[in-house]
């Protein structure tokens, strides 16, 4: 596909930045309990009662969810689940009640859905042996049952979504709008978060991308495209056609193929990119 200027990166090229990318993918070395504020802090208490000052009136309100509901009873049929709530012990527009230590006005300002779901999902994992109170797990309760809604492993926080509602297990409340933005790699300390609320906090963690990602694609492509970038250093003909590594009429010297290099791995092009830098030193200038 044509790229900016005229450059053409064909499917090899495409391909070898793929395989770049996944050679330096790596276990994750900070669990999730790293990103968390402590449960004294300020900005989580500041959440919290914004998170529990929604309308009850309308939030627990009649609410047409059977369409879901239909879909929870069958989850509970074919996963042999039972009928039991163990976890909120809700009512139908009455009582709700979560573990002792949760964010009790939190879960009173859940609807139906959400409660059934929370029950479900800790009965999947009762029927292996595991009690998810004394789990570090992260609940998507915006997805229906019958998607992803756990963590894979515990201490791993699953793909964060502008809408999601992030249910930490062991705190028994959701993971709050400061602790979202960290763990999308922003720091939290050095923002002055006084005029955004919790929901617009999240928004902004849901549609932003990690910046551990963002940096891995881009060192990625720099490193598969040295020899491109290495030829915009090179003098211009002496006939003055035009030059540099792009050159729309024809003239100059041809474009560097970066397909046509050598089969190098990404750690050797590193090596190479090191030993032959593109900056000048400062104490050459």
């Amino acid at each position: 596909a044509p790229a900016a200027g005229g450059a053409v990166v064909g499917d090899e090229q495409l391909a070898r930045w793929a395989a770049s990318v996944n050679e330096l993918s790596r276990p994750s070395s900070a669990s999730l309990e790293a990103f968390l504020l402590p449960t004294d802090d300020p900005r989580v208490h500041s959440a919290r009662e914004h998170l529990s000052s929604a309308d009850v009136s309308k939030q627990r309100g009649v609410v047409d969810w059977g369409r879901c509901e239909t879909r929870h009873a069958r989850a509970r049929v074919e996963e042999e689940l039972g009928t039991k709530r163990p976890l909120t012990t809700w009512e139908s527009q009455g009582h709700c009640a979560g573990p002792d230590f949760a964010w009790h006005d939190w879960f009173k300002t859940q609807v139906e859905r959400v409660l059934d779901l929370m029950d479900i999902n800790f009965l999947r994992l009762a029927a292996r042996g595991e009690d998810a109170n004394y789990k570090t797990l992260v609940w998507n309760l915006s997805q229906n049952v019958d998607r992803s809604t756990g963590a894979v492993r515990p201490g791993l926080c699953p793909c964060l979504t502008p809408n999601m509602v992030p249910y930490l297990t062991n705190r028994g409340g959701p993971i709050v709008g400061p602790e979202v933005l960290a763990l999308q790699g922003i720091p939290i300390d050095d923002l002055l978060l006084t005029r955004e609320n919790n929901d617009q906090m999240a928004d902004l963690a849901g549609n932003a991308m990690s910046s551990t990602i963002v940096g891995t694609c881009i060192l990625s492509a720099l490193l598969l495209a040295r020899d491109t970038l290495r030829a915009f250093d090179a003098p211009p003909p002496a006939d003055g056609g035009g030059g540099g590594l792009i050159n729309s009429t024809g003239g100059g010297a041809p474009p560097a193929d970066v397909a046509s290099a050598d089969s190098v791995g990404l750690r050797e092009a590193a090596l190479e990119l090191q030993a032959e830098p593109l900056c000048t030193p400062l104490s050459e200038l």
